[in-house]
């Protein structure tokens, strides 16, 4: 609590000073930025998202923490978003509220407001629920403030900048609930990042510094992980080639172990109407206690459009892949405090995709994937209720198809497969909780003007547990619908129903996550 005392403080400083230097005459005004609430489609073990070849919807500036049940996974496919409820431009404020099945209880509230030179966003949340088995109860509170500031002309390589500062604290706390006896864990996070953007003579920057503290305790121990970081981007723009260059570093420190890292690199790209070429190279450092990896960084992309209807890219390149202990609580919140960390390299990988694409309306994708890996990951069991980390060289082959049609103007369909196969060189055997075969479909519909509608099924096939692969997880299918009814433009009301078929949902060994679910809220925008 000192330490988000310190931030406030700190936070508050940053905008005191930066508001003397210049007047409103002087300023030019960021874009709009509205306040989207998380009204996404959560199945316990994945948010849903649509394939990476669509369009993206406007990404929210504000998303919420996410509960335990609603961890995102690699098990689970990306598929479409539902219609989201996003406010107006001229809408500074909601309140949504959603009480579901467990005596599920979810609640947001946002505010956005101008002062002086400064555009403010802060936005709470809070999420708990009795759970779906006895000791799977949670409770997860956030809150989020962003400022928006662009500097005066007057002020050297810096006039016309925008600066974003933005400061988050999250809290999580639940149980390790697959035990008779468990215990209570509870995660505090704190993160202040400040970035800018801008123009000098023709050179676009970007840069920005901040630093974060991730505390995991529960009652037998406790694990702090705090990070410094900084990076820069500079971009010289020329024609069709684009020159750019940079540098990433960041130190880490947790529980007096060592997890530095370092990154500078080089790019040059060529962009035009038939062809895109891109060469990319530097050198990656990851430090800890135990050793220093470096990493020669290469990657040489290109793009061909042949004509209006087809277009074939091919990728290849050698990079490191970072790991932090917040990252992985993150994505497993039931990680042993002990864990190794390491970090996976891509030694070499080729990726190779077809794209058909006649109109707009509709897009075909189908690609492939090689690589050759140094310490994937497979997650283990240490005991019945956490996990650890065992690391091993592995060959990835990687086939995909993704697609998706708008059928008209009130209804689209997506569809993603995908067979993923990561075999460990030591054992010969499958990559834990990674399933060899998902697929996913999502339909999206505007029955009525003011009445909208998401369906989705995914699939998601076997996985194992264990490293020796006698530990088998079983496929499942999980449906998900969504209604979604506008009273007013400030008033909307829905309703959600999630894994509908009651499916046994496993994202990891032994913690089966909740089934059947129906919830009801409301949102209010004004």
């Amino acid at each position: 609590m000192k330490i988000l005392i310190i931030i406030l403080f700190s936070v508050f400083i940053s905008l005191s000073q930066q508001e003397k230097v210049g007047t409103n005459a002087d300023i030019k005004k960021l874009d709009e930025i509205t306040i989207e609430t998380k009204d996404v489609l959560n199945v316990k073990g994945g948010e849903k998202r649509r394939p990476t070849i669509l369009p993206t919807l406007s990404k929210s500036d504000l998303d919420s923490l996410n509960s335990l049940e609603k961890q995102q996974s690699l098990l689970l496919p990306t598929s479409g978003l539902p219609n989201q409820i996003i406010p107006n431009a001229s809408d500074r404020a909601f309140v949504k509220g959603q009480l579901g099945r467990f005596a599920t209880v979810d609640a947001e509230a946002g505010y956005s407001f101008a002062y002086r030179n400064f555009d403010i966003y802060t936005i709470a949340d809070l999420e708990m629920s009795d759970g779906h088995l006895e000791n799977a109860g949670y409770f997860n509170g956030g809150l989020r403030l962003i400022s928006d500031y662009v500097a005066p002309e007057k002020f050297w390589i810096f006039g016309g900048s925008k600066t974003r500062t933005r400061l988050d604290y999250n809290r999580a706390s639940f149980n390790n609930y697959s035990v008779d006896n468990p215990e209570d864990r509870a995660i505090d996070s704190v993160a202040l990042m400040m970035d800018v953007d801008g123009t000098y003579n023709g050179f676009q920057f970007y840069t920005g510094v901040g630093f974060d503290v991730f505390d995991l305790s529960t009652d037998s121990s406790n694990f702090a992980d705090t990070g410094l970081k900084g990076y820069i981007n500079v971009v010289n723009p020329y024609k069709n080639w684009r020159f750019s260059g940079g540098a990433n570093t960041e130190i880490r420190t947790g529980n007096s172990q060592s997890n530095n890292y370092f990154e500078g690199s080089g790019k040059l790209a060529y962009l035009s109407k038939n062809i895109d070429f891109i060469a990319e190279g530097g050198l990656q450092l990851a430090q800890n206690d135990n050793e220093t990896l470096f990493q020669p960084q290469f990657n040489l992309g290109l793009v061909v459009k042949s004509n209006n209807d087809f277009t074939i890219s091919a990728n290849t390149g050698s990079k490191l892949i970072r790991n932090t202990f917040a990252n992985l609580s993150r994505y497993n919140p039931y990680i042993s405090w002990n864990t190794f960390l390491n970090h996976t390299t891509e030694n070499l990988f080729v990726d190779l995709n077809l794209s058909y694409h006649p109109y707009s309306r509709f897009q075909f994708r189908i690609g492939s994937k090689i690589a050759l890996l140094d310490n994937t990951m497979n997650w283990i069991n240490s005991d019945s209720s956490q996990f650890s980390i065992y690391y091993d060289k592995a060959t990835q082959i990687k086939l995909f198809v993704e697609s998706y049609y708008d059928l008209n103007d009130k209804n689209s369909i997506s569809l993603m497969i995908e067979n993923n196969n990561v075999i460990t060189d030591s054992l010969d055997n499958q990559q834990t909780y990674l399933p060899t075969l998902k697929a996913s479909i999502d339909y999206n519909s505007q029955l009525f003007d003011n009445f909208a509608m998401n369906l989705s099924l995914d699939y998601v096939g076997t996985r194992f547990a264990d490293i020796d692969n006698k530990v088998e997880l079983d496929p499942f299918v999980n449906l998900n619908l969504k209604f979604d009814f506008a009273i007013s433009n400030n008033f909307n009301l829905y309703l959600v129903g999630e894994n509908l078929l009651n499916q046994d949902i496993y994202q990891f060994n032994y913690y089966r996550q909740r089934g059947l679910f129906f919830s009801f809220g409301i949102l209010w925008k004004f």
